[in-house]
């Protein structure tokens, strides 16, 4: 099952995407997405001085992660063009990222609009991970 994958395409796909959640939540999003969890300037710039390659190398690993899962379920579907991968990503956040992540606003008394900010970039990231992936399988 893992053997038959492409690990370049999943590496690929895990960058790209990787780059892209850099862009997403720091110039496009990144000043909502501060405000809404309560993070300040400041804060920031003491976890940049503390050192963040942790988290950054945690974060790579996770996409990494993901990036796989998601492989396997293209395999199981078939999924052979970007489109039908895109679609298989969108499918898989849909149900286990867009649900499991609303409890964060019906239990955490987290604002609907991180919520938003949240699943906007998730849905982007299961698209082109499957869109990715898809086209190399």
């Amino acid at each position: 099952m893992l053997e038959n994958l492409n690990y370049t395409a999943i590496l690929v796909a895990s960058v790209v995407m990787y780059v892209a959640a850099m862009l997403y939540y720091g110039p496009i999003a990144g000043k909502k997405w501060m405000k809404l969890v309560g993070f300040t300037k400041a804060d920031m710039e003491k976890a940049q001085k503390e050192g963040m390659a942790g988290t950054y190398l945690a974060g790579f690993v996770t996409m990494f992660i993901t990036a796989t899962v998601l492989a396997l379920l293209i395999e199981y579907t078939n999924a052979t063009t970007a489109v039908e991968g895109a679609k298989t990503g969108l499918l898989a956040w849909f149900g286990f990222i867009a649900t499991g992540s609303l409890g964060m606003v019906l239990w955490e008394n987290k604002p609907f609009e991180l919520y938003v900010v949240n699943n906007i970039y998730s849905a982007i990231q299961y698209a082109g991970l499957g869109a990715i992936i898809a086209v190399w399988i």
